[in-house]
């Protein structure tokens, strides 16, 4: 299977190949808000040149978004560049997940993804701590049942926040600290972002398993993963990829669930 997922944030966009059992060629691209139809087809074409002839290289593609408008904008490029009618992510499809008292058309699609992921690949009880825009966590039980979860700012949305209203703090790098204890204004900075986005992270994760009554195991995702991870006390794997192997999870529940229809009609005609 050849499957092309789209996972369209509101900063960045995921792009990934899958091809012979694994990611071939993933990219991440600045999120475009006016994009058209046919900028996106020839988006697609240059990314990806090995998909150029249509259908014959391209088994399928899924779209997942959070920025409402840009679905119908994927879609016509996906079907202008590889003649393609993408699967777009919705809470009406199989997830692989119960909702419990959740109201699932609530919650953002991506959130959705990254637990369908956790729980197919970890089992539960899982949280998943996506650094993002936002950070959001989510926490899968041992049955999985998505019991919710927390958002809280992304690390670089509090930091772009800062430069924005601290008239004298001017934009610096951002990246781990040497120390805590800054001694410039760059490094005060670093070290604020860098310690209080750890200690938001941990201590969300210890209130939510205490709340639950559960021991999780706790997965990182998104822009700022490995960079959070490297000093939290709670995270335990970073996945990279997870919304990515989301999106494949859902793509293929769906076909299956597709053939299994159309295998029963014809059982069903047949008698």
């Amino acid at each position: 299977m050849t499957l092309l997922a789209i996972d369209i944030g509101n900063t960045a966009t995921s792009l990934g190949l899958y091809r012979n059992q694994r990611w071939e060629r993933v990219l991440r691209i600045r999120t475009i808000r006016a994009g058209t139809p046919d900028e996106v087809s020839c988006l697609l074409s240059d990314l990806f040149p090995s998909l150029r002839g249509g259908k014959s290289n391209l088994n399928g593609a899924i779209v997942s978004s959070v920025v409402p408008h840009l679905n119908w904008v994927y879609e016509g490029g996906l079907k202008n560049a590889f003649d393609l009618k993408p699967l777009l992510v919705k809470p009406t499809l199989d997830f692989g997940l119960r909702w419990g008292s959740v109201l699932i058309d609530q919650v953002g699609v991506d959130r959705l993804v990254n637990s369908a992921a956790a729980f197919q690949i970890y089992g539960g009880p899982v949280i998943v701590v996506d650094l993002g825009t936002a950070t959001t966590f989510d926490l899968i039980s041992p049955e999985g049942i998505y019991l919710g979860g927390a958002i809280a700012p992304g690390v670089f949305t509090s930091a772009e926040a800062l430069f924005a209203r601290a008239a004298q703090l001017g934009e610096v790098r951002i990246e781990p600290p040497s120390k805590v204890i800054g001694t410039t204004t760059g490094d005060c900075i670093r070290a604020g972002l860098f310690y209080g986005s750890i200690g938001g992270v941990d201590e969300i994760v210890r209130r939510m398993a205490k709340e639950a009554k559960v021991h999780p195991k706790v997965v990182a995702t998104g822009g700022a993963s490995r960079w959070v991870a490297q000093g939290s006390t709670t995270i335990e794997e970073v996945a990279p990829h997870l919304t990515l192997d989301g999106l494949r999870i859902i793509y293929n529940r769906a076909e299956n669930s597709k053939n299994h229809q159309i295998f029963k009609k014809k059982a069903d005609n047949g008698k």
